[in-house]
C-alpha cells in the first residue's frame, strides 16, 4: 500500500476555521514523502520552505528553529500551490494521504489554497492521532507516539522534514500492526 505522508509548519495555530483568511496563519514549511507500507520503501521527500511575507513570532522560531532569515529569500506558497495541491489530491498509485494531525495539516493547506481561490479534492485522509487514540485512551503527540511504538524519541521534531520521516516509520509500524489499512 502506497501512501503519502505530509506535514506542515506554520506561523501559528488556526484561529477558528471561519475566521477571515487574513487572520489565519500561513504555511512556512511543507514536506511530503511517498511510503510503501508493505515494503517500507520511502521515496525522496519533497520539502520546501515558504516565505509567509511576514515576520515570525518568537514562539514559532523557538518551536521550529525556523527563522526569518531562513525564509526571506524562499519561494511563496502561491509559487508551490499547484504542486502541493497535486500531492494532496494523490495519484492513481497512492491510496491515502497521512498526517499526524490531519485536521490541522489539511485545514492549513485548504486555507492557503482558499487565499488563492483554489481548492483541492483530498485523497483519502488518514490521521495517526485518530488511528492510535486507543493505545493510551487519549491523543498522543508525535514524539509520544514514536516513543510508544519504538521506545525512543526521534530527532527533528517540529520541522516538516523530521516529522515526515518519523511519520513514515510510524505508518509502516502501524500497517504491520494492522492499525492502518
Amino acid at each position: 500500500m502506497l501512501v503519502t505522508c505530509i506535514d506542515v509548519e506554520t506561523t501559528g495555530l488556526i484561529k477558528n476555521r471561519h475566521a477571515p483568511l487574513d487572520k489565519q496563519p500561513k504555511v512556512i514549511e511543507f514536506c511530503a514523502m511517498d511510503v510503501n507500507l508493505k515494503t517500507g520503501k520511502k521515496a525522496k521527500p519533497f520539502d520546501v520552505f515558504l516565505n509567509p511575507g511576514e515576520k515570525l513570532e518568537h514562539v514559532i522560531t523557538k518551536i521550529t528553529g525556523i527563522t526569518d532569515d531562513d525564509l526571506k529569500v524562499k519561494t511563496t506558497f502561491k509559487n508551490q500551490a499547484a504542486k502541493i495541491k497535486k500531492i494532496c489530491a494523490g495519484s492513481d498509485k497512492v491510496k491515502a494521504i497521512v498526517a499526524h494531525n490531519m485536521t490541522f495539516d489539511s485545514d492549513m493547506i485548504d486555507i492557503e489554497l482558499e487565499r488563492l481561490k483554489m481548492k483541492v479534492k483530498w485523497l483519502r485522509k488518514i490521521c495517526t492521532i485518530e488511528q492510535t487514540m486507543h493505545l493510551k485512551g487519549y491523543r498522543l503527540n508525535q514524539q509520544a507516539l514514536h516513543q510508544e511504538l519504538f521506545e525512543k524519541k526521534f530527532v527533528g521534531a517540529h520541522r516538516a522534514s523530521g516529522d515526515v520521516h518519523a511519520l513514515a516509520d510510524i505508518c509502516i509500524e502501524l500497517y504491520k500492526r494492522g492499525m492502518i489499512k
